[in-house]
């Protein structure tokens, strides 16, 4: 198991596997497959794997849902969070946030949030159908956690120069992946 595998599994926030509904107008549901990507902004950690041929591609399913002028994403498994965001026609982009335990990120000892973002564009058949997606992106920014433990976790691991794999501050660092179509 690489330490890619800590951070994908929050980005994918996979606690199960069981389908779960998807509110608003369902447009369908697409396996997604996710490839690592470094950016400007890529987290160092994961660009070493990255480097490495180790980063990890992720697959996924989804289900995609519209409303008047959103969008929500709905991972297939049990406990996960729906991404929701501002669509225009088929494109759109979701995001959510959530907080990863202390020591999931690489070797920072201490919480870390993480804001997932996921954009996509989805292809209709001739019948109106959703048939797949194009321009997929899937990137986590993470930050350092606000809350008093972390804050006194990173003033400990800042001072004892064991911050490690921790996101700096207040900037933060990139996890992305690119979804080329299927």
């Amino acid at each position: 198991m690489t330490r890619a595998a800590p951070i994908a599994a929050l980005l994918l926030a996979a606690c199960g596997t069981e389908a779960v509904p998807c509110p608003g107008d369902v447009q369908g549901t697409l396996n997604f497959q996710a490839a690592a990507v470094a950016t400007p902004t890529t987290c160092n950690w994961f660009q070493a794997l990255i480097d490495a041929g180790r980063a990890g591609d992720q697959s996924f399913t989804a289900t995609v849902s519209f409303d008047t002028g959103t969008a929500r994403v709905c991972l297939q498994r049990t406990l996960s969070q729906d991404k929701t965001g501002p669509r225009s026609g088929d494109t759109f982009t979701v995001s959510s946030t959530a907080p990863a335990a202390a020591g999931a990120v690489g070797t920072c000892p201490c919480g870390v949030d993480v804001e997932e973002t996921f954009s996509a564009t989805l292809l209709r058949g001739t019948d109106g159908r959703v048939t797949g997606y194009r321009d997929g992106s899937l990137v986590g920014h993470l930050t350092r956690s606000g809350d008093a433990a972390a804050l006194d976790c990173y003033a400990a691991a800042d001072a004892a120069g064991t911050s490690g794999d921790c996101p700096g501050a207040p900037a933060g660092c990139d996890v992305a992946y690119v979804l080329p179509p299927p």
